[in-house]
């Protein structure tokens, strides 16, 4: 139904079908929300000239099964402070240079894939805070992205040397060493 005003026309529609048109001449189809939810953890030492490794799991969590390719994509982020080393897991097809990986098996609602590890390596020059997104798409409607910030310590470990003492000949003297690790356990990021 059409309401007429002034300069303007409301336009409403009934739901069928499955498909929607909203009022304001807007429309879209009902469908099915991402089937995916992506998780990302990583391990290691996240220091220049370091190495460490993300873990990236997909979940299916629909109430049905999902059919066709899956693949997953994870972006590196620019600049070359982080090189990817190695890209494995049970049952994916994995291609290094792409930093991506496949396959085609259903995945029951509520299951998970075995996870996908990614290796990599730090430049010299990394610091600060890198952030690492993954993506997994296919299998069913639409996809889902998840990200981890990785703080990089530029020194992992402080060591701290004092003397105290007379350091004559004959003397005696006393060194001190201590040593402190300033990393910490990096988070792990979830999808919405």
């Amino acid at each position: 139904m059409i309401w007429r005003k002034p300069d303007l026309a409301f336009l409403c529609v009934i739901c069928l079908a499955g498909t929607l048109i909203g009022c304001g001449g807007k429309s879209g189809v009902v469908s099915d929300p991402s089937p995916w939810t992506i998780n990302i953890s990583q391990s290691g030492s996240f220091a220049p000239n370091g190495s460490g490794q993300y873990s990236i799991t997909v979940t299916n969590s629909t109430s049905f099964t999902t059919s066709g390719t899956v693949t997953v994509t994870d972006s590196l982020p620019s600049g070359g402070v982080l090189t990817a080393t190695s890209l494995t897991g049970n049952g994916w097809t994995c291609t290094l240079s792409a930093v991506s990986c496949t396959r085609s098996d259903a995945l029951a609602a509520g299951a998970s894939y075995p996870a996908i590890t990614l290796g990599v390596s730090f430049s010299a020059s990394a610091s600060g805070t890198v952030t690492d997104q993954a993506t997994v798409s296919g299998g069913g409607p639409g996809s889902a992205t998840a990200s981890v910030q990785s703080p990089i310590y530029s020194a992992p470990r402080t060591i701290n040397i004092s003397a105290a003492g007379n350091f004559a000949p004959s003397g005696t003297g006393q060194y001190s060493i201590s040593v402190t690790n300033k990393i910490r356990p990096p988070p792990a990021a979830r999808s919405p």
